[in-house]
């Protein structure tokens, strides 16, 4: 299925994303963080199998002990949080790890 950019606000978002499943464009994961490790963990959507992503490249105290958003867009990951020195923010391209 082609979509033209200009042909795009016509088609059902739901039925674009059911077509990039099929195709196995989508893969459907469930990412968690526990506060106790410094790496997120990540599920398939019936939780058979999991990967841990790479720890979060930051040694400060501060950020590990302070509130974290996080929030996946499309295929990445971002992390957001705060250092002595003021907010950092990581980002994880889903698809390499």
């Amino acid at each position: 299925m082609s979509i033209k950019p200009h042909d795009a606000c016509y088609a059902d978002h739901k039925e674009i994303f059911r077509v990039r499943q099929e195709k196995g464009l989508v893969k459907p994961h469930v990412i968690m963080h526990s506060g106790a490790v410094s790496n997120w963990e990540m599920f398939d959507k019936d939780f058979k199998t999991f990967r841990r992503l790479p720890k979060v490249p930051s040694s400060d105290y501060c950020f590990f002990f302070s509130d974290k958003e996080t929030i996946s867009v499309g295929t990445q990951l971002i992390v957001i949080g705060r250092e002595i020195e003021g907010i950092v923010v990581f980002r994880y391209e889903l698809e390499n790890h």
